[in-house]
């Protein structure tokens, strides 16, 4: 009966020693400087973050994009051509105003972030506001375990996967078209050139796919956001002022209506000051 204890004994102190030193695993170093606790075998590993480790790079790439010297020094440019072709635009066509500004903006961002201008808006920005508009989606970062119900019974989660899809194969032509641009020798001198022209030298920071949703972002906010503030505005400063000058509201209309000549716009705003500010003067 003593070898049994004895072999006893023995199993127990192996499995205490065993666990003792499984629990120093991961745990800090004496001679290592003091740092955020730690946890048994893992160690720091639970710390690691796994989401969000673009997030300084993205913003470095923005506020360097977008900083004061160079909105001053180039960006403007494309606004003021843009805005242009806006002013002419509604003088011609008037009554598509709201297409017109969706057109705008869209065509500004696109030109400053891919060197080309941008398209009629399509129901691409439908499916993209549908998904994203207050109420569209519960709060799943307030309540995680809304996360974990399955596609099928939440309406929600089709809708945003469906989105995503769309994005992904938006940006993902664009990117397409901005290659191929490239491998014909033609480079021009806008955001994502200026990038790859870097990256080529010292290497992207970025996968492919987090890259073109990179400046698919930039687009999607300088063009939907920007589009809603100005199709709010004139409601804002030309509501009132039309209120107190019937009459010249009256003149306006009458010039500006759908299938106006250009005789008729002449008398407002004669060449060559077609949009321009001076024809306020």
């Amino acid at each position: 009966m003593a070898f049994p204890i004895y072999g006893i004994g023995v199993a127990v102190v192996v499995i205490v020693a065993g666990l003792y030193r499984l629990l120093q695993v991961g745990k800090r170093d004496r001679h290592m400087p003091p740092g955020l606790p730690t946890l048994p075998v893992i160690g720091n590993l639970h710390q690691i973050p796994i989401t969000g480790l673009y997030k300084q790079e993205k913003r470095k790439v923005i506020s360097h994009t977008f900083s004061p010297k160079q909105l001053d020094e180039k960006h403007y440019k494309v606004q003021e051509a843009e805005s242009t072709v806006l002013m002419a635009n509604l003088l011609e066509k008037p009554g598509d105003f709201y297409c017109q500004i969706k057109w705008y903006t869209a065509s500004v961002a696109a030109s400053i972030m891919f060197g080309q201008r941008g398209a009629t808006p399509d129901d691409f920005w439908a499916r993209w506001t549908e998904a994203m508009e207050p109420g569209a989606n519960p709060p799943v970062d307030e309540f995680p375990l809304l996360k974990i119900i399955p596609s099928s019974l939440a309406a929600w989660k089709r809708r945003a996967i469906s989105a995503g899809e769309v994005m992904d194969n938006v940006w993902g032509k664009a990117r397409r078209i901005i290659d191929e641009r490239r491998a014909r020798g033609e480079r021009r001198n806008c955001i994502i050139d200026n990038l790859l022209d870097e990256y080529k030298n010292k290497g992207s920071p970025f996968t492919e796919h987090s890259f073109n949703n990179l400046m698919g972002e930039v687009v999607e906010g300088g063009a939907d956001t920007t589009s809603a503030q100005l199709l709010t505005l004139p409601e804002c400063f030309a509501l009132p002022n039309l209120m107190s000058h019937v009459s010249s509201a009256a003149f306006a209309q009458a010039r500006l209506r759908p299938g106006s000549s250009s005789a008729q716009v002449a008398q407002i705003c004669p060449p060559p000051y077609y949009a321009t500010w001076r024809c306020q003067e």
